[in-house]
C-alpha cells in the first residue's frame, strides 16, 4: 500500500483549443477610432455652416433649476450672438436666480458684441406643475393650472 501519492494530473490542452480573445480591447479600440473620426469631421467643417448674410435665427432657451441655468448659458457663450437672436428664455415663475443670471448674461452678452445691435431678448415665466418638496397629492391640482394657460 503506498500511502504517498502523486497529484492527479489534470488534462492538457489540445494544439486545436484556441482561447479567444476578449472583444473589450476591441471594442475600445473601434470606439478610440470613431471618436477620432468625428473629431476630424468637425474639425474640416469649420466652425459655422451658416453663411453670414443669413439673418439670425430666433432661439429658444429652457431654464430650470438644478444647475441647467448655468449649463445653458455656458453653451449659450459658445454661440455667436449675431447668430442666434432673439433669445426666448423660458423659466419657472417661481424661478428668480435663473431670471437674475439671465439679465447678467445678457448684460455680458450686449458688452460682447460692441457696436453691432442685437435684438432684444424675451422672458417667458411659466407656473410650475410641482415645487420642490410639494406633495404629489397637491400637484395634481398645481398641474392642471398651468394646462389652462394653453
Amino acid at each position: 500500500l503506498c500511502l504517498h501519492q502523486s497529484p492527479p494530473m489534470l488534462p492538457s490542452r489540445a494544439s486545436s483549443d484556441v482561447v479567444s480573445p476578449s472583444p473589450i480591447p476591441l471594442a475600445l479600440a473601434l470606439l478610440a477610432v470613431l471618436l477620432a473620426a468625428r473629431v476630424a469631421f468637425v474639425w474640416r467643417r469649420g466652425r459655422s455652416r451658416r453663411p453670414a448674410g443669413d439673418p439670425p435665427l430666433r432661439t429658444l432657451v429652457v431654464l430650470g433649476s438644478g444647475g441647467h441655468t448655468a449649463e445653458m448659458l455656458v453653451l449659450l457663450r459658445a454661440l455667436p450672438p449675431e447668430a442666434y437672436a432673439p433669445l426666448l428664455y423660458t423659466m419657472a415663475a417661481s424661478d428668480t436666480t435663473s431670471a437674475a443670471k439671465v439679465a447678467a448674461f445678457d448684460a455680458e452678452r450686449a458688452r460682447r458684441c460692441g457696436s453691432k445691435a442685437l435684438l432684444p431678448s424675451e422672458m417667458l415665466r411659466v407656473p410650475r406643475s410641482r415645487e420642490v418638496g410639494q406633495s404629489y397629492v397637491t400637484s395634481v391640482a398645481t398641474t392642471l393650472l398651468p394646462s389652462e394657460m394653453l
